[in-house]
């Protein structure tokens, strides 16, 4: 094998792993670095040069001072080698991603706790987004007031807040007070869920460039004119996603697909057999 011929199997090589990538995705490289070596490996076998029962090419081989055995070594090695490589890069990009993990964390509740109206407090741990694994995770507090007993439990109602970015409110024991007389209008047996959704809490993504009086009390040059008041409230709402995206918040990721897989998540992590089904009762963007 000449360099000529070498680099002429690696262009071919390089030209097919492309097209049958973008056709048929990373494992496809497998099937080309197969067929490469198989090429380079079966032109040692059947290539003529190298039957040395044949004198004219075994005298030719033999005479290794002008360095032709080893230069044919060397180039079938180099594309050998690509041709594994390539095996090698189609197995590793094709293997399946590593699965996200989300969990449920059982924590002390913040708040004071009524005898009355018993509660569980934990953390919902999330990708922040389920496509990327290896990326930042989210961590979403969540209240349980435990309505539900032995002899009567009926499926979990879960709260989702409206907006989007609405605070659910679960920071006082006033606030889970307010959120104990709304449970209680629901049957019992009902446990109720509490959680601040994605975006709310950290990060949290609001956006206090619009808190500026110009901005929300219409405070500009030209007051009365609509055109003027919306450039103010572009300029502020882009200054607030830069910001958001300088400290590292994928913006991407903060959408309503990704928020119900966190409410699939949870009751996945509440029920692991799946004897109940969430039932959801949304407020106003969480309908």
């Amino acid at each position: 094998m000449t360099r000529a011929n070498a680099l002429a199997y690696v262009a071919v090589l390089t030209a097919l792993a492309g097209g049958v990538t973008l056709a048929f995705g990373f494992h496809a490289l497998m099937f080309v670095g197969a067929a490469g070596l198989f090429a380079a490996l079966g032109g040692y076998i059947t290539d003529p040069a190298r039957r040395l029962d044949d004198p004219i090419h075994a005298s030719h081989y033999d005479n290794t001072n002008n360095g032709t055995a080893v230069r044919w070594w060397v180039w079938r090695f180099t594309v050998v080698a690509y041709a594994l490589a390539m095996i090698v890069l189609g197995v590793a990009l094709s293997a399946p991603a590593k699965a996200y993990e989300e969990r449920f964390e059982v924590t002390d509740c913040w708040f004071s706790i009524d005898q009355d109206r018993p509660a569980r407090c934990g953390f919902l741990t999330v990708p922040e987004r389920r496509d990327r694994p290896n990326g930042q995770e989210l961590s979403l507090p969540v209240v349980i007031l435990e309505r539900s007993t032995t002899s009567l439990r009926r499926p979990p109602i879960v709260l989702l807040s409206g907006g989007p970015g609405q605070p659910t409110y679960l920071d006082s024991a006033r606030d889970i007070d307010y959120w104990w007389e709304v449970a209680e209008a629901f049957p019992r047996g009902h446990d109720f869920i509490l959680l601040d959704q994605r975006g709310i809490g950290d990060p949290w993504l609001g956006c206090m460039e619009l808190e500026d009086p110009r901005v929300w009390g219409g405070l500009t040059e030209k007051p009365n004119t609509t055109k003027d008041h919306l450039n103010v409230w572009r300029q502020s709402v882009a200054e607030c996603r830069d910001r958001l995206i300088q400290i590292g918040v994928d913006l991407s990721a903060y959408n309503s697909r990704e928020s119900a897989g966190d409410i699939a998540a949870l009751g996945r992590l509440l029920d692991p057999q799946g004897r109940q089904k969430l039932t959801l009762y949304g407020v106003s963007y969480g309908t």
